[in-house]
């Protein structure tokens, strides 16, 4: 019965009726999958109620320590069950819920002799009273963020849940209405979704390195006197195709396109020498 997640989801802490012990109530603790279970309170009374610190370190729950059932206080233990600590003296105070940031814990109590909302800090200290109604006002229920409480009340002469400031500042407001025969009690809020934080860093961009051109070979006279020029088989190749005629050329003149550089290749004979001449656009 009243089952509580640890706030890491691999525990479940939980109170059980022995019947070998007339029906008192203990408190044990799980793994989520039902193994590794431990008992963690084995003391005369009643333990119930069991609820974590955000941080997984304790455990609060009431307990009324001598069977009776008429005089519940608040205790805290580690999450071992070790040091077992009352937090409260009144004659009845139950249902301890913890605040999200762990410095806090919701509680109801009729010390006063109508049942309302307290809130105290972690160790106990600073009790106060956070509602005030003679209908009665039942089962804290810190909001996720930390701001609201939500709780059950019959000041509208039916169980309803309200949501109240968690610093008990302001009026509660009504959530729920509904008839006087249904009981609307135990709120439970969802809890925040987790957000994984992303990075705002935009990597530099590599360079991308620029094509080398190749450079147009250079012509070159093979050995010999008088000979033609040659170039080279790749050369005599435009950079889209076979080598072109130009135009604009005198007769006997050929042009040949060679890596972007037009070079005129002409034969004249003058006195039966050959003559190399370049023009370039």
């Amino acid at each position: 019965d009243h089952p509580a997640w640890s706030s890491d989801g691999t525990k479940i802490a939980f109170q059980r009726s022995l019947t070998e012990t007339s029906g008192r109530i203990d408190i044990f603790v799980s793994n989520s999958d039902g193994t590794g279970e431990t008992r963690l309170t084995d003391r005369p009374g009643h333990d119930s109620a069991p609820s974590w610190s955000p941080d997984g370190s304790k455990i609060a729950f009431e307990s009324d320590r001598d069977g009776t059932l008429i005089a519940f206080d608040i205790f805290v233990m580690d999450a071992d069950g070790s040091d077992q600590t009352r937090l409260t003296h009144d004659p009845m105070s139950r249902d301890p819920d913890w605040s999200p940031d762990g410095s806090k814990i919701a509680f109801e109590s009729n010390r006063d002799g109508n049942w309302d909302v307290y809130v105290m800090n972690a160790d106990g200290s600073g009790q106060t009273k956070c509602t005030n109604n003679p209908a009665g006002n039942w089962y804290p229920a810190w909001s996720p963020d930390g701001s609201k409480i939500a709780f059950t009340s019959a000041r509208d002469d039916s169980y309803e849940i309200y949501v109240m400031n968690a610093d008990c500042s302001g009026e509660p407001t009504r959530l729920t209405n509904t008839p006087a025969d249904v009981t609307d009690a135990s709120p439970d809020w969802q809890p925040l979704p987790i957000v994984v934080p992303t990075s705002t860093h935009t990597p530099t961009p590599t360079p991308t390195p620029s094509p080398t051109r190749t450079p147009a070979p250079v012509a070159t006279r093979p050995p010999g006197v008088g000979g033609a020029v040659q170039l080279p088989q790749a050369a005599v190749a435009a950079e889209s195709g076979p080598p072109r005629e130009e135009s604009g050329w005198s007769a006997g003149e050929r042009a040949v396109v060679v890596g972007g550089l037009i070079v005129m290749v002409a034969v004249l004979g003058v006195g039966g020498r050959r003559i190399r001449r370049h023009r370039t656009r």
